[in-house]
């Protein structure tokens, strides 16, 4: 056996060596070992081990294999894991507070602030932005029942956000205190006079918040 096969092997070997050094035998009895195996193993020079990947190319006694569903899964939570780390990306180049971040990832204000420092984003305030006018509460309410999200069971998600910003042109941190009202509150009553009047009514202590 030459070549990148016997590489997998010593590797497979070193890997058994190192859990006997560390009295983890569990994992190499899953792989098949039996005690007498192990203690003999345990004996094993680099000559014997040598010999025995050498052996290994006419009588092979390794296999090393995907449990294709298991892998299946962990790539589907890769798949997750990348597209909440661009969300949470692109919701930090929206201007979005770390209250916002934390209510949907959990960041803390150091990893919020190493964020930033990342995207080249600078240091930043994080005070309460000021009460918006009428014309950006209509545009922030147009925008929340245009992507209907005034019937969301569990609230905004980060697309949903993300939604908002693009469609006002908006920074997240005047989103946000808005969205957290509405979403506490839930929408206005469809009798409502107007959308105007429904998000003014709906956010008559936003500076409460």
């Amino acid at each position: 056996m030459h070549g990148k096969e016997a590489e997998l092997l010593l590797a497979g070997f070193i890997y058994v060596a190192r859990c006997l050094a560390e009295g983890d035998t569990a994992p190499v009895r899953r792989m098949g070992l039996g005690w007498p195996a192990l203690r003999a193993l345990n004996r094993l020079g680099l000559g014997d081990v040598l010999r025995l990947v050498r052996q290994a190319a006419t009588a092979p006694f390794l296999e090393i294999r995907f449990d294709r569903a298991a892998f299946q899964r962990q790539l589907e939570r890769l798949e997750a894991q990348r597209q909440a780390e661009d969300q949470r990306l692109a919701l930090l180049q929206g201007d979005a507070p770390q209250a916002l971040l934390h209510a949907l990832f959990g960041t803390t204000l150091k990893e919020y602030y190493g964020y930033r420092r990342l995207l080249g984003l600078g240091p930043c305030a994080e005070r309460r932005p000021r009460a918006p006018d009428d014309a950006t509460l209509r545009a922030v309410w147009q925008a929340w029942q245009a992507h209907g999200l005034d019937r969301l069971p569990d609230g905004p998600q980060p697309e949903h956000y993300l939604a908002l910003h693009r469609a006002t042109g908006l920074s997240l941190r005047t989103i946000w205190p808005l969205a957290r009202a509405w979403t506490a509150k839930r929408a206005p009553h469809p009798s409502a006079p107007s959308a105007e009047g429904g998000c003014r009514t709906m956010i008559t202590d936003y500076n409460a918040l």
